[in-house]
């Protein structure tokens, strides 16, 4: 889950926030479930698209991956069975904005290192490693990150074929550069309602794209809708013995 912001014009020219919420099938495959407009961006529009994708059905799941505006509380509330993976490149880039520019490439460097490595020992040997070398130049930096490094590492949970199709929200900032790109030309939206309809349909087309594409690493056969032991990638046979009664319940 992320969000985007455009303007309209209501009495006034505003910006307002667009959630977007896009699934991963066990399959791999991929689609928007929904978006959201909204005023601002924080935690209480974020429990209303949780509340929303509960009530149409979406009841069980592995993780949600969400920058800060969004918390465990709020996931837990309604999925109590949840994990909960903070995006790496959101806050890699909050972290970066808060340090002295002559430090910033040496900072994304360590920091891509740090979450690209091999194992989450290897992972936490790095930010201890990174944290002990900048702790008096950026206190307040270090310590918010080190309070969330167990949601930033939840990806170590799971299989390591998938766990660059998780560890970030990637996914939904490619679908946003390409949304930005297509309202470029059109300063403000004249209503929340046009703002829906050019969302939406953006999006439609965006989803018919993404149907005929399997993101790498999950590779779990389906037949006639239904999972399938047969022909499992082993990360598919480790999601189903991470949350077997869920995904299997239809098999």
């Amino acid at each position: 889950m992320d969000a985007m912001f455009f303007s309209t014009r209501r009495d006034t020219l505003q910006r307002e926030c667009v959630i977007f919420a896009i699934g991963i099938k066990e399959s791999g495959n991929y689609e928007t479930l929904g978006f959201y407009v909204n005023p601002v961006e924080n935690h209480t529009p974020y429990r209303k698209v949780l509340i929303d994708l509960h009530e149409r059905g979406f009841e069980e799941h592995l993780p949600f991956i969400a920058d800060g505006s969004l918390g465990i509380e709020e996931i837990k509330q309604i999925y109590p069975r949840a994990d909960f993976q903070l995006c790496t490149i959101h806050v890699s880039g909050n972290f970066k904005s808060k340090v002295r520019i002559r430090d910033r490439n040496e900072i994304d460097t360590e920091l891509k290192q740090i979450f690209l490595s091999q194992t989450r020992e290897e992972a936490m040997k790095r930010f201890r490693e990174f944290s002990n070398r900048l702790s008096e130049m950026y206190p307040r930096s270090l310590y918010n990150m080190e309070k969330n490094i167990c949601s930033l590492l939840k990806y170590y949970e799971y299989p390591e074929q998938i766990c660059r199709a998780i560890y970030s929200t990637n996914l939904i900032e490619r679908m946003n550069k390409e949304i930005r790109k297509r309202i470029k030309i059109t300063d403000s939206l004249p209503s929340e309602e046009s703002a829906m309809k050019i969302i939406y349909l953006i999006s439609a087309k965006i989803n018919g794209k993404w149907s005929l594409r399997t993101l790498r690493g999950f590779l779990l056969r389906t037949i006639s809708g239904k999972c399938s032991r047969r022909g499992m990638s082993p990360s598919s046979r480790d999601l189903l013995l991470l949350f077997q009664d869920s995904l299997t319940q239809n098999s």
